[in-house]
């Protein structure tokens, strides 16, 4: 059930206090039950006589509204009203052309209790239905609960379309209850409602003015009923019907009854439901039994089962239970790619390093080649003279292609300084200091110092190649220098 309750009282309640003259009955199928009552004395040929009528309803309840048709335009519209010892005011509805079937007042939210309402200065407005909005201490036992189409009680499935019809009238043109309508036009959509009640009735708008035919299935509980519903050219009318009665059951017995509605077929017509309303067997809105909208099943033509009543099942513990577990095992998943992740960067990290410096399986490791200095001839003529090298010396390829030439011209810009033709002798002092010749290897070839493996490796081979120059450097020396050339000696 909705938040809010509303129940009716139809016009032919002895409640309903009636003054100021003879009011009339007039008795038509669009009419809620059939009849409503007007204040026909209060107008002589379209208008006002003077004499208006008047009304007197004491009700339980937190609101009221009166529903029913206006009259003319030429005709006063001025209602006074008054609740309970409340100061009276003057009211209007909103009905600027012709009449209308429409909810034509509406009182201002009221505490929960007995109230009572007078209204004056009635010009031939009818009465068809009151509606009052249920309070915690409302007796309701017994009341005619009404129902919108709109009320979240009432589930629907299929292709069902939400529509504000306005019917075009010559007597009782209008808007339906709380303005709007369910339609469809297909077979096989549903609409049921669970309620606690002793009888139950559907209202709609009835398309009298199309040829066609369609029928539903009405199940309550376990017991179905179909009613087809036929418009031949003899019934065929200008208008359709507001308040129009699809269905009713009068003979339930009092509890939670679950009504299912199933259009089986359909053909040139639409099926508009407006409200229900059913007879309530709970004393008050505090003993309401706790029933919420059922779970419309999939469209089918076969009869559809109760579902069972009372309270709800206990299921948010365990609801909250199935979260944690399932929270906990999405974090665990998470922390497990999240690992899989960095050991996969990781050997993909090291697969690179390998493939750079020649580590790879079924790869040759990177081995030094020889490399040959050439020394610049000490002979001034355009001949050129014997050439000095050192065969011994091994030095490491330059990494890139040119570095070779590269490493030549620092090798022998640093062994020859600035002159072409440097001795000898000089030769082999820059021979003995190997420091000299490796920096300037090492200039040649970019090598960076730092701390990651590369450089390791490269250290390593700097520090071999020192060694080997070194050796040479000391084995090209001599303890003794050579003898001293006679003189005159070529």
């Amino acid at each position: 059930m909705s938040g809010e309750l509303l129940y009716i009282v139809d016009d032919t309640s002895n409640a309903i206090a009636l003054g100021g003259g003879q009011w009339a009955t007039s008795e038509a199928s669009r009419w809620y039950n059939g009849s409503t009552l007007f204040p026909g004395f209060a107008l002589t040929e379209g208008t006002d006589t003077g004499v208006f009528g008047s009304l007197n309803y004491t009700f339980h309840g937190t609101s009221i509204a009166f529903v029913g048709n206006t009259h003319r335009s030429n005709n006063s519209r001025i209602i006074v009203v008054t609740i309970d010892s409340n100061s009276p005011y003057n009211t209007s509805y909103n009905n600027p052309n012709s009449q209308n079937y429409q909810q034509w007042y509406q009182s201002p939210h009221l505490d929960d209790g007995v109230h009572t309402i007078q209204m004056d200065n009635i010009a031939a407005t009818a009465v068809d239905v009151v509606v009052i909005s249920a309070g915690p201490s409302t007796p309701l036992s017994g009341q005619t609960v009404i129902v919108d189409d709109d009320d979240p009680s009432i589930s629907y499935s299929g292709h069902w379309s939400r529509n504000e019809p306005f019917i075009t009238s010559e007597g009782a043109g209008g808007l339906p209850f709380h303005n709007g309508t369910h339609q469809s036009t297909t077979p096989g959509d549903t609409a049921s409602i669970r309620f606690t009640g002793a009888s139950v009735a559907v209202y709609g708008i009835f398309p009298w003015a199309t040829l066609g035919s369609m029928s539903v299935t009405y199940t309550i509980d376990n017991s179905n009923n179909t009613k087809t519903y036929q418009i031949t050219p003899s019934l065929l009318e200008k208008e359709p019907q507001l308040n129009f009665q699809f269905f009713s059951e009068g003979s339930l017995a009092p509890g939670n009854h679950t009504l299912s509605m199933n259009i089986t077929e359909i053909s040139n017509l639409t099926f508009v439901m407006d409200y229900l309303t059913y007879s309530a067997s709970f004393d008050s809105l505090t003993t309401t039994p706790n029933i919420t909208a059922p779970t419309t099943p999939a469209p089918s033509t076969s009869p559809s089962t109760s579902l069972p009543t009372g309270s709800s099942s206990p299921t948010h513990s365990n609801n909250g239970l199935v979260r944690g577990v399932v929270g906990g095992v999405a974090g665990i998943i998470v922390v497990l790619a999240i690992a899989l992740f960095i050991i996969y960067k990781r050997r993909r990290r090291d697969r690179a390093f390998r493939r750079e410096n020649g580590l790879e399986s079924g790869r040759q490791r990177l081995v030094a080649k020889p490399y040959l200095l050439t020394v610049p001839p000490t002979r001034t003529d355009a001949t050129p003279g014997p050439v000095a090298t050192i065969n011994d010396v091994v030095l490491p390829p330059p990494p890139v292609t040119g570095s070779q030439e590269k490493l030549k011209r620092s090798l022998d810009s640093s062994l020859t300084a600035s002159s072409p033709q440097r001795p000898i002798a000089n030769l082999r002092e820059d021979i003995q200091q190997p420091n000299r010749v490796v920096e300037a290897l090492i200039a040649a070839l970019g090598i960076i110092p730092g701390n990651d493996r590369a450089s390791h490796d490269n250290q390593i081979q700097i520090n071999q190649l020192r060694q080997r120059v070194d050796e040479l450097a000391q084995g090209n020396s001599h303890p003794n220098p050579p003898p001293a050339y006679e003189a005159g000696a070529p």
